[in-house]
């Protein structure tokens, strides 16, 4: 039998924590991904179009908790709504935030510069309303069951 330490040699290792993404956050971007399809086709195929997915944009917001996308306030309002509404209202506040800026998103796509605008500043304006709350609640009730499944909570 080999000691433990020669085992573990030939395990890979992740240098970087940016190179490992949890199974959570992948199931979470595939079902923001199967809900922005079915509510906004017309956005998802913004996506499609411009080469780059939601999952990357959603990803790394959420990775954040939406620092330096939202102002305290309503990185406060988004956590408080995590606890009280369910590990799925992610996906249905990533939705919803998306929702708000796609306009820009369809008008962004044929400059290829899509990616990187999502990344950087498209929240800029954004604010946690009542109707942006709202929209979120209609997702959960339309799709929870779905996600809820999915993410096997």
């Amino acid at each position: 039998m080999l000691p433990l330490i020669l085992l573990l040699v030939h395990l890979p290792m992740i240098q970087d924590h940016a190179e490992f993404i949890s199974p959570i956050f992948s199931l979470t971007a595939h079902c923001i991904e199967m809900v922005l399809q079915d509510a906004l086709p017309r956005l998802s195929s913004a996506f499609q179009l411009s080469g780059c997915t939601p999952a990357q944009v959603c990803q790394q917001w959420m990775l954040q908790c939406f620092w330096n996308y939202l102002n305290w306030p309503d990185i406060q309002l988004y956590l408080a709504c995590c606890l009280v509404l369910g590990a799925d209202f992610p996906v249905y506040f990533c939705v919803a935030a998306l929702r708000s800026v796609q306009k820009q998103i369809i008008e962004r796509t044929p400059k290829q510069d899509l990616l990187a605008w999502l990344k950087e500043r498209c929240l800029a304006r954004f604010r946690l309303t009542p109707d942006v709350l709202s929209y979120a609640r209609l997702l959960q009730e339309l799709y929870g069951f779905q996600v809820r499944k999915i993410l096997q909570i």
